[in-house]
């Protein structure tokens, strides 16, 4: 049983997760599924604004990886519900690991409108 979640980086564990997602979805070279999900939290008494949500509810936005068979790959659970989807990602270790090609070309998140169609 793994202790943490760490995103794979092993050509053969991203082969493995793309072979999924092409059996299920067609979808070729894709190694995660990305999107913020809110969790609700009881306002907090410094900067309280920032932490309301577009549905005015005070939550924490983490952006959640996962793979075609619903591990959890990656996550980041530190910023407010005002907070945008793609400044997580843009502001994470994620991206990084992307643009400096530790996961090799041709490997692709999947996510909704809220991020952008890029290359790293």
């Amino acid at each position: 049983m793994r202790s943490c979640i760490r995103f794979p980086l092993d050509n053969q564990q991203l082969h493995r997760i793309k072979a999924n997602f092409m059996a299920i979805a067609g979808m070729p070279g894709v190694v995660g599924a990305i999107d913020g999900t809110h969790i609700k939290i009881i306002a907090p008494s410094k900067d309280e604004d920032v932490f309301v949500n577009r549905k005015k509810v005070h939550s924490i936005n983490t952006q959640i990886v996962f793979d075609a068979t619903f591990n959890i790959l990656d996550v980041v659970a530190k910023w407010p519900g005002s907070t945008h989807d793609l400044r997580i990602l843009m502001e994470s270790g994620l991206r990084q690991l992307f643009e400096r090609h530790h996961v090799p070309v041709w490997c692709h998140l999947l996510g909704d409108s809220g991020y952008p169609c890029k290359t790293s």
